[in-house]
């Protein structure tokens, strides 16, 4: 199950032939929903790519790309001494091939790395916020521990060298909610592009979408994304009120963890007995996410509004829409300009794990609902294609 990542249209060009950009990131995930993927693949389709990673690359963009960039450092984080790796490669290829422009991702160093190159050389620089810049500082803040308390204060101070720096940017692309990201880096409009996050219509989402009859088979939920306190606090609350109405009860849960989530998670349902059934799978490929998705009855966003988290647009929410599967989800900024209460969707107050319980309960015991919410849902998300996104991007630059 491959994306094509190359449009009939994109092949006409050869690599010869395409704009030169220069890409800077920490790391492409291979996960062919994410961000990173997908804005990498638009990229290969229309530059000539020439990427400077720090971690770890997709096979698809070292396939596409001019050619891929990694600091002889090993794994191990952003360093010093890999970003002066970088601001050297970076030289280097610029006096070789001309390039013109830089484009860089959210990160704190990538950011310095390509504000620096910028102005020494003199090029147009792309900065490209589908996560906020502070993402790093909030999720460490979360670790325990007196070291972790020591790598807080470092990204702080690396965070607030960054923060002014974004204000040069010569054109921004914003992921998120955009109200509280210019407010927070005082951005200027005038250079600025809001988009959302989207879903890929080029992977093969054939599945057989079934309409099973739930009451007699266990009622099943699914949640993908970052397994901790915070993202998980209420959930039990939600579950206990749940087996109160239905005979028994099971969730699967994807994604990866922080600050212990998997066991935290275990241990805050372990005493709700055996009428609840809790799979918890860690990562697992794209592939694998999408069979959970299509083997379950519902699936649930149900986040807090605290951390990053209220201005993202998650992009599980899309693949849930996708393949035609009732969401609940709190209604948080960003989530609430993708989806509508009743239209596609069942939304909740942020923290009223109550009103998701009713929310459940509502699904399980009426078809015609889920019906009509699944049917909106997969109509819905077509807008949301990364194509049409990339469309918009590509005018924008």
């Amino acid at each position: 199950m491959r994306t094509n990542w190359m449009s009939s249209e994109s092949r006409m060009l050869t690599k010869k032939n395409r704009p030169r950009l220069i890409f800077v990131c920490q790391h492409i995930s291979s996960d062919e929903n994410r961000a990173q993927f997908n804005r990498v693949r638009f990229l290969c389709e229309h530059y000539c790519l020439y990427i400077i990673a720090n971690g770890p690359v997709s096979s698809e963009a070292c396939k596409n790309a001019k050619t891929v960039f990694f600091p002889p450092f090993g794994k191990k984080k952003f360093s010093f001494f890999s970003f002066i790796w970088g601001l050297w490669k970076v030289l280097q290829i610029v006096r070789k091939e001309n390039i013109k422009q830089i484009y860089s991702t959210y990160e704190p160093r990538t950011i310095f790395l390509a504000h620096i190159t910028a102005k020494l050389l003199k090029m147009t620089w792309i900065l490209d916020l589908w996560d906020d810049p502070e993402k790093g500082v909030l999720i460490t803040k979360q670790r325990p521990g007196a070291l972790n308390r020591l790598i807080v204060f470092a990204k702080k101070v690396e965070f607030n060298l960054v923060k002014p720096c974004l204000k040069s940017a010569d054109k921004i692309i914003i992921g998120l909610v955009p109200d509280r990201v210019i407010e927070k880096y005082s951005l200027c409009s005038s250079k600025i592009l809001t988009i959302t996050n989207g879903i890929n219509l080029q992977y093969d989402f054939q599945r057989q979408i079934g309409n099973r009859n739930i009451n007699n088979e266990r009622f099943t939920i699914f949640y993908c994304g970052t397994v901790d306190r915070i993202r998980m606090e209420g959930l039990k609350d939600c579950v206990k009120i749940v087996l109160g109405q239905l005979a028994d009860l099971k969730i699967i849960v994807i994604g990866r963890e922080e600050t212990g989530g998997y066991s935290w998670l275990k241990d805050q349902l372990k005493d709700l007995g055996n009428r609840l059934i809790l799979e918890v799978k860690g990562r697992q490929p794209y592939k694998k996410v999408i069979d959970a998705i299509d083997e379950s009855d519902i699936c649930i966003c149900p986040y807090p509004d605290k951390l990053d988290i209220t201005a993202t647009y998650p992009v599980k929410i899309f693949d849930y829409m996708m393949m035609g599967k009732p969401v609940v989800a709190s209604s948080l900024t960003g989530i609430s300009r993708i989806l509508t209460h009743g239209v596609d969707s069942l939304l909740f107050r942020p923290g009223r794990y109550d009103e998701m319980a009713d929310c459940i309960i509502n699904l399980y015991n009426s078809k015609p609902l889920r019906q009509k919410l699944s049917r909106n849902a997969k109509k819905n998300v077509l807008k949301y294609s990364w194509d049409s996104i990339h469309e918009k991007i590509y005018e924008f630059l």
